[in-house]
This record gives structure tokens, sequence and C-alpha cells, in this order.
């Protein structure tokens, strides 16, 4: 779906909110520890690929919290 999309000349590729981890909500509970080493290999997966084809994202997210990365998050996007 990205390759696509760059192959059609889109510059800014835009993402939903949590769409890396989804809404907590009937999905997991909101207490559930947040995948600190997944969300980092995620992030640098998105940016090099991003980059590669030469196209900007913004793909919501959680970040952890440095002061509890496991269990405190807060929403972000990410913008690269």
């Amino acid at each position: 779906m990205v390759e696509d999309a760059a192959r059609q000349g889109v510059q800014v590729l835009c993402f939903p909110e949590t769409q890396t981890v989804g809404y907590r909500v009937d999905i997991s509970t909101p207490d559930r520890p947040v995948p600190v080493e997944w969300l980092a290999e995620l992030e640098v997966a998105w940016r090099s690929g991003c980059a590669a084809l030469g196209m900007a994202c913004i793909l919501g997210t959680e970040t952890p919290l440095e002061s509890d990365p496991h269990r405190g998050k807060a929403a972000t996007t990410r913008r690269w």
C-alpha cells in the first residue's frame, strides 16, 4: 500500500490516530502495558521506509512516558 501510494505521487501519507496500537476500548484493557520495543522497531521501519520513498508520514501512536515506559503512555502523532 505504501509503495503504491509513492507510485501515485503521494507526498504525505497520513494514518488515523492510534493506528499502531488501536483503540484500547473493546480491544484490550486500558492498563495493558505499552509494547515499548515493538513501537520503537515500528517507528524505525516507517521512518526509513517512507524516507526511502521520498514521502512524509503522519502516524498516530502511543508514546511511552520516560517516567514509566511500560505502563505510562500518551497519545501522540509522529511526523517524519
